[in-house]
């Protein structure tokens, strides 16, 4: 019932569409041509007058009517004809059929013979002949499949159904300059430089970016004009050879900083004097190679400004002046290497060559005709036509709301349909039906969704349905063309919006992201939260269930970066500390971390807190690196002075104090109080020393030359004191040299002198006072430590009698060399008479007194000490009892002192 119903009413819509049609005869008349004026009325054998022909059948139904092309309706251009002209378009020979011949007077009553009048066309078929024509059928054929146009084939006959003007027109326009941009692209492989090509490579990227200008062919116009525009700012001048973009130390510096996009140096100064030309890894090759570039370049020396400033940790305005110029210089040098290499990238596969011949082609074969454009319109307009004999009734396309809303997201895939019916065909007859539909997105060209042909009879409806993608929130028009054998094709367009929301939610994520990067965490993690409750509100919606897991990384990545930012703001008070002059503990360790924590967090953060960590990290790292300067030289001087290098250890010395003079932020606790010593006393006693050899090499020269002029006294007067003066010195070792020639000259001396009343006369001299108190200091020492061996040798004596009561004592030493005498004793198995034990035992008791006294008086009088030993021995030997033994070699006192 339902499907009776909806015939009847098409049925009733196409009645209407006729007496429409009938009521607006205007429209053909205007796009025929206008009638030969000399042409006459035909009359036929019996003289009546031909009927004037009908309007055709086509004008009855609006779809078939003699209406714009669907190029007009589709996309409108500005030089458009109007279909409201009183007078019709100029006729083209190519396009129009030739006016009859005129016939001459001579013969009235005759009939004047008709030409062959050409085959009426549809307008798609006579707008896809001029353009095959002019064009030829391979560049045709390469716009359809790039989108500009879309065509189709119907009966053996090929139709333009659709012109895509916005993807067409800037391709004419720009054919003549196409064509230089590709001999440049192409020249430049074959090693021809594209000089003067900018113009041309320009209009290769001002074309829409579908279409025949593929992405090869814009990244290779890229590289071209980036490359001529680095060689006019470069100049003439020596580029470096070896960037320092390419160098080990200064990868991750580059990496961090996009050093090869930086078009202004000037953000980027500061922290590459403090990462890369501060930092101790590479304060050697960094410093160095600034200076060579900018001496290389430019011819100054600026090596001793590089050394100033990285020793200070401050950038000087004027360093920074030449930093800058190096970071540009070296990101030129760097692009110019760069880029040859990118381009010859681009040829490794031969599909850019292909890409650039099919740009050729159609850029040749669209820059013939100037008037290209309004020639292809003028085809493509309403005109004569043959009449239908099938009758389309094209009813609405119909678009389907989604199962989640109203309108369709991003990524969905929205459902279009519709049916139509044919009429005029009688019962068993059939006829070819195009059915094409496309999607129309403008500039960015057009997407085939159905290109069927079918055969079909009278009746319907005929139905159809697409499915277009749904790519972003913009708007598109879905276009359908119905094209049947024996009717003029039929239009229906469409358009589809999608829904708001997914667009509303990616601005509301870009907020948030743009919050993260601006190091904003705190706000960038709320928003991220927002979201998430958002999307998860939207279930059974594909966009935001992918919209919800891309969330999840950044929520956590969010949370992560909150972490790190708290730990690096627990870390910028000890860094501090690590820094302070106070403290005097300079480490980089926490430095460094923070530097590590600064390169997981977000541009923003680096932006807002690396100047003070680069700084506290610098300033640290300089005076740790001074001071440890520092002691290495005290540590190498006082080695060297060891070795008696004393001019090479006040070397030291000096270069050490230099150090923390340059820093004196350095110059602080143990340092500072190690700085006073080495000023005060080891560098004035290194120079000292060096000064004192010189003296006594000096004074062995004047005692070498008073030997040769025979003045030996004059010699020996400067030679003893000399060696009195090199075996005084707590560094005679140092002095081995001087002491042994000094020796030899004066052996040599004291040989050759001559007794006479002159050599044995006593030669005042005037360091006669100091050796005298070196030899008195001497026997008091000697004298001192013979009295202590003898105390020893009497404290001794008495013990070894105490235990041996039986044995006799031993004989007293002597001190001369004389021999001891044998003394007698008596057979050991008698025992002494009382009287005789009595005497020993008092003799013992004298013996210890006498030690005591002597003992007691050695810091008074050490001879009176030597006296009262002497007397104890004495009176010790005389107590012994008197014995016969057989007699007994004694050993002297050198030889009791060795046991």
């Amino acid at each position: 019932m339902n499907r009776h119903l909806c015939l009847v009413a098409c049925l009733l819509l196409g009645a209407a569409q006729f007496s429409f049609a009938d009521k607006r005869p205007q429209r053909k008349a205007v796009a025929a041509p206008a009638p030969s004026p000399v042409e006459e009325p035909s009359e036929d054998a019996t003289g009546e007058e031909e009927p004037a022909s009908e309007p055709d059948e086509a004008a009855s139904d609006d779809s078939a009517a003699p209406e714009e092309s669907l190029l007009e309706q589709a996309s409108p251009a500005p030089e458009r004809p109007n279909k409201r002209a009183t007078m019709p378009p100029p006729p083209r020979p190519a396009l129009q059929a030739p006016a009859p011949a005129v016939q001459g007077a001579a013969e009235p009553s005759k009939e004047a013979p008709k030409p062959a009048e050409e085959p009426l066309k549809r307008a798609s078929e006579r707008g896809y002949d001029w353009l095959e024509k002019v064009a030829g059928p391979d560049v045709v054929k390469l716009l359809a499949s790039q989108g500009y146009i879309v065509t189709y084939k119907l009966d053996k006959t090929l139709n333009l159904a659709h012109v895509q003007w916005e993807m067409l027109e800037p391709l004419v326009k720009r054919a003549p300059a196409l064509l230089e941009a590709q001999a440049a692209i192409g020249g430049f492989r074959q090693g021809r430089q594209p000089d003067g090509k900018e113009k041309a490579l320009k209009a290769v990227l001002e074309l829409p970016s579908t279409g025949l200008a593929t992405p090869r062919i814009r990244s290779a116009a890229s590289v071209l004009l980036d490359l001529l525009e680095e060689r006019r700012i470069a100049g003439s001048m020596p580029l470096p050879q070896r960037p320092f973009a390419s160098q080990a130390w200064s990868r991750d510096f580059v990496k961090r900083y996009n050093v090869r996009e930086v078009r202004d140096p000037s953000p980027i100064a500061d922290p590459y004097f403090l990462e890369v030309l501060c930092a101790p890894a590479s304060a050697a090759p960094a410093p160095a190679h600034l200076a060579a570039e900018e001496k290389n370049r430019y011819g100054n020396d600026i090596a001793d400004l590089v050394a100033r400033d990285t020793k200070s940790g401050q950038l000087s305005d004027d360093l920074r002046g030449w930093v800058m110029k190096y970071l540009d210089d070296n990101r030129h040098a760097l692009r110019l290497a760069e880029l040859p290499a990118d381009f010859a990238t681009l040829f490794q596969s031969n599909q850019l060559q292909r890409e650039l011949a099919d740009l050729r082609a159609a850029s040749d074969a669209l820059s013939k005709d100037p008037a290209f454009l309004d020639v292809l319109r003028s085809a493509l307009a309403p005109g004569r036509e043959p009449a239908d004999t099938v009758k389309v009734t094209f009813g609405a396309l119909h678009v389907h709301a989604p199962t989640h809303g109203d309108a369709y997201d991003p990524g969905d895939k929205a459902e279009i349909s519709g049916a139509y019916w044919l009429d005029g065909l009688t019962k068993g007859e059939s006829t070819q039906v195009e059915e094409l539909v496309f999607v129309d997105r403008g500039a960015e060209g057009v997407e085939i969704l159905s290109d069927h042909r079918r055969s079909l009879g009278a009746g319907g409806p005929y139905t159809f349905s697409v499915n277009p993608a749904v790519q972003d929130g913009r708007p598109f028009v879905v276009r359908v063309v119905l094209h049947a054998a024996g009717a003029a094709p039929a239009h229906r367009d469409e358009n589809v919006a999608p829904s708001s929301d997914m667009d509303k939610t990616l601005v509301s994520l870009g907020r948030a992201d743009r919050q993260l990067t601006a190091c904003k965490l705190k706000d960038a993690a709320a928003a991220y939260d927002s979201l998430s409750k958002d999307v998860a509100g939207k279930k059974g919606r594909a966009p935001f269930e992918r919209l919800a897991a891309d969330l999840r990384p950044r929520v956590k990545r969010t949370q992560l970066a909150l972490e790190d930012f708290e730990e690096l703001q627990g870390l910028l008070e000890p860094l501090r500390r690590d820094a302070s002059t106070r403290e005097c503990a300079f480490a980089t360790d926490r430095g460094e971390r923070a530097r590590g924590l600064l390169r997981r967090l977000p541009a923003g953060c680096s932006r807002d807190l690396a100047p003070e960590v680069n700084q506290l990290l610098a300033a640290a790292a300089q005076r740790q690196r001074d001071q440890e300067t520092f002691w290495e030289a005290v540590r190498r001087a006082r080695k060297l002075e060891q070795n008696c290098k004393h001019q090479l250890a006040a070397e030291r010395y000096a270069a050490g104090l230099a150090v923390l003079d340059a820093d004196s932020a350095a110059k602080c606790g143990a340092a500072e109080a190690e700085y006073k010593l080495v000023q005060t006393r080891e560098l004035p006693a290194a120079l000292a020393a060096e000064a004192i050899q010189a003296d006594f090499d000096r004074q062995i020269q004047e005692a070498s030359g008073a030997l040769e002029k025979s003045e030996h006294a004059k010699a020996l007067g400067t030679l003893n004191p000399l060696l009195a003066r090199i075996g005084a010195s707590p560094a005679a070792s140092c002095y081995e040299i001087q002491r042994k020639r000094a020796e030899e000259l004066a052996d040599r001396g004291g040989a050759e002198l001559k007794a006479g009343p002159m050599a044995l006369a006593r030669v005042p001299d005037s360091t006669d006072g100091p050796i005298a108190a070196v030899t008195k200091e001497r026997d008091r020492m000697r004298a001192e430590e013979e009295a202590k061996r003898k105390r020893e040798l009497a404290q001794q004596a008495p013990a070894a009698l105490e235990e041996l009561p039986g044995v006799p004592a031993s004989a007293p030493e002597v001190e001369s060399g004389e021999a001891p005498k044998q003394a007698q004793s008596k057979p050991a198995t008698k025992a002494p008479a009382p009287k005789a034990q009595a005497a020993r035992e008092e003799a013992l008791r004298a013996s210890r007194k006498a030690a005591e006294e002597a003992e007691a008086a050695v810091e008074e009088d050490e001879d009176a000490a030597a006296e009262a030993l002497l007397a104890s021995e004495k009176t010790e030997v005389r107590a012994k009892p008197a014995t016969k033994a057989k007699p007994e070699k004694r050993s002297t006192s050198k030889k009791r002192r060795n046991r």
